[in-house]
């Protein structure tokens, strides 16, 4: 029993470990993605929507302004900006009140 939770415990460590570096390497990708071209950022319009609960049960659906919103080409957010292929598969925001 002690040598498999010592397994599990290894395993754990490599996997937190891996993730680190994997973030690393992205952050350095990313680096020279904007040394190399000047700009690793791009643009996704999203869709609003806002959604209003009204008493008899329905709700009312209101459509907002579309929102150009920045994002950057990397796999994970970087520098307070969401990666693009998570933009771009959801380009839908609803919003409640």
């Amino acid at each position: 029993m002690e040598r498999i939770l010592e397994a599990i415990k290894m395993t754990l460590v490599y996997l937190v470990l891996g993730t680190f570096l994997f973030f690393c390497a992205d952050w350095v990708v990313l680096l020279v993605k904007i040394s190399q071209h000047g700009n690793a950022l791009g643009s996704v319009t999203i869709h609003r929507l806002m959604t209003s609960g009204l008493k008899n049960g329905k709700t009312d659906i209101y459509p907002l302004d579309p929102l150009n919103q920045t994002c950057v080409h990397s796999i994970f957010p970087h520098q307070g900006y969401t990666p693009c292929w998570y933009l771009e598969r959801h380009t839908e925001q609803i919003q409640s009140f």
